[in-house]
């Protein structure tokens, strides 16, 4: 009898041990994911992405750095927008709403290529038809496109920063309602201006 529980008692010590451990590493696991699921949201790569006619133009769908492109959606909105500036060759990027720092901005490839690349569409009274991902704080940089095309690397932070030309360059910026449109050519744009832009989400406008 002495010896049946001088055997009993190292097994039960044991299976407390492998359970303890099992709790300890359970906890462990749940520590670590929350600290993960914590971790602020990095700079978006590759220009905003575009789903529908109720986004805020410039939004990104969350993508952490070195995870590749945001995955393009079904319909981008159709932002018309003015600057007080030209700036139609020159690149766009967003900023916090702070303009302290950047919120996203393209790869050099988000931009077209030499001779095709995605400037705005100009229309009458200096009407510009956005074609890459202009929004609420938009920026734009002393470079053209095709000058951030021929960089050797994406950019920094820093260096995007260092070269942001105007931090308030818009003058007006409107969503337009998507159901006017079918050719989205220029004469169909201006003459939905000249309508009064029925439907619209007006965002900006200065006199």
């Amino acid at each position: 009898m002495k010896n049946k529980k001088n055997l009993l008692l190292p097994m039960v010590a044991l299976l407390l041990g492998v359970t303890l451990l099992g709790a300890c590493s359970t906890k462990k696991k749940q520590e670590m994911n929350q600290k993960e699921s914590e971790l602020p949201s990095s700079i978006y790569v590759g220009m905003p992405v575009e789903s529908g006619d109720n986004n805020t133009p410039g939004q990104v769908v969350p993508d952490r750095i070195g995870a590749g492109r945001p995955i393009a959606a079904a319909q981008a909105p159709i932002v018309i927008y003015k600057t007080r500036g030209d700036y139609r060759e020159l690149v766009p990027i967003q900023l916090s709403a702070d303009g302290s720092t950047v919120v996203s901005y393209p790869s050099r490839y988000d931009l077209g290529k030499p001779g095709a690349f995605l400037t705005p569409l100009l229309l009458d009274g200096g009407y510009l038809v956005d074609r890459r991902g202009v929004g609420l704080h938009t920026a734009f940089l002393n470079l053209s496109y095709e000058e951030y095309f021929a960089l050797p690397n994406d950019p920094s932070i820093a260096e995007l920063l260092g070269w942001v030309l105007d931090k308030e360059p818009l003058t007006f910026l409107a969503v337009c309602d998507r159901s006017y449109f079918t050719t989205k050519s220029k004469e169909e744009f201006e003459r939905y201006i000249a309508e009064g832009m029925p439907g619209a989400n007006v965002l900006i406008t200065t006199k």
